[in-house]
């Protein structure tokens, strides 16, 4: 009776007990056992701890699961047998450090100077307590060896599955490890994910923008204010906003000026214009511009009859095609004749 339970590691628990009242011994007491189950995990199995000698109160149940709920029960036994079991117990062993990384670590360039680093939760059964947060450790590497110190990046959420990593340098390669941590210290570290940042890219070009009646736009630039590495040249690209399709020109580093021919008349055009080197293209100049409208050049299209009565008629058309329309269709004229 007063059977007790304490945690005294994340693999061990002593029990602790009184004998049973001398008027419900009926014999004497000869030796004790426990037994013991997991209420939770793979392992079910129950478990028995037999000939304790009769003159222990306590004894040390040993290499059990890491942070798990145990059922525990104490008999006293006699010459004649063992006699029932005491209500069981319910305790938890402690806490300890995550035997498992965790899963599914990805790495991926945000730009030349970001990374982001995402990860799921280690196995449940690795676990070995409550996630408090995540240590996301990076290192710059040369010719695949570590160069300097290991940084720590401390991610104090326990439901935290990504973090971005600033601060670091363009083109240059780097290590990151993730491990899981709980009140007992970090656990096991993912294996090594090597990345390389992408090299700085230019600053935003200048651009302006005129157009002309003949359904043409002159557009001019100037070089970034901001420029990294060798200018290689220029990226124009521009689409009417009502369409998908973008126009892609690449220019050389001493073009300034392009002209663009064969515009819609009373239509919206978005224009983006960005500087190159190495790296690849950078920051976008984006603009807008609407050309002058006009009448229709074309006709509406697939004119056909849809409703045919004893005195009336309904005709059904499209619109005129989108380069021949010349800006926004506002009314139709009908015109017919007996």
């Amino acid at each position: 009776q007063e059977v007790e339970c304490v945690s005294t590691s994340s693999t061990t628990i002593r029990v602790s007990w009184v004998p049973p009242p001398a008027q419900s011994r009926n014999g004497v007491i000869t030796q004790y056992s426990i037994a013991y189950q997991a209420v939770e995990g793979d392992d079910n199995t129950k478990h028995v701890v037999d000939g304790i000698g009769r003159e222990h109160s306590s004894w040390e149940i040993k290499d059990l699961e890491k942070w798990t709920e145990y059922k525990v029960w104490v008999r006293a036994h006699t010459d004649v047998g063992p006699g029932p079991e005491s209500i069981p117990v319910h305790v938890r062993t402690d806490e300890d450090v995550p035997s498992a990384p965790p899963r599914k670590v990805e790495v991926e360039s945000v730009n030349s100077t970001a990374i982001r680093v995402s990860w799921k939760l280690p196995i449940s059964n690795k676990q070995h307590g409550q996630i408090r947060g995540y240590q996301v450790t990076y290192v710059k590497l040369e010719n695949n060896e570590p160069r300097g110190q290991p940084v720590i990046k401390d991610v104090m959420l326990s439901e935290a599955q990504e973090t971005v990593i600033g601060g670091l340098l363009p083109e240059t390669t780097y290590s990151v490890t993730v491990a899981a941590y709980t009140t007992k210290g970090d656990g096991a570290r993912s294996k090594p994910k090597v990345i390389t940042t992408t090299g700085a890219v230019p600053g935003k070009p200048t651009m302006m923008i005129s157009t002309t009646a003949m359904n043409t736009a002159l557009i001019q630039w100037h070089p970034p204010k901001e420029m990294v590495g060798e200018l290689l040249g220029y990226r124009l690209q521009y689409r009417r906003l009502d369409e998908e399709k973008m126009n892609t020109i690449d220019f050389g580093k001493r073009d300034h000026h392009y002209t663009v021919t064969n515009l819609h008349k009373g239509a919206t055009y978005l224009f983006k214009l960005s500087a190159k080197n190495r790296a690849g293209p950078g920051e976008e100049f984006e603009k807008e511009i609407t050309t002058a409208e006009d009448v229709p050049s074309g006709f509406p299209q697939n004119l056909r009859v849809v409703g045919l009565t004893t005195s009336t008629t309904e005709v059904a058309w499209d619109p005129p095609v989108l380069a021949e329309r010349n800006g926004k269709i506002v009314n139709y004229t009908v015109v017919y004749r007996g």
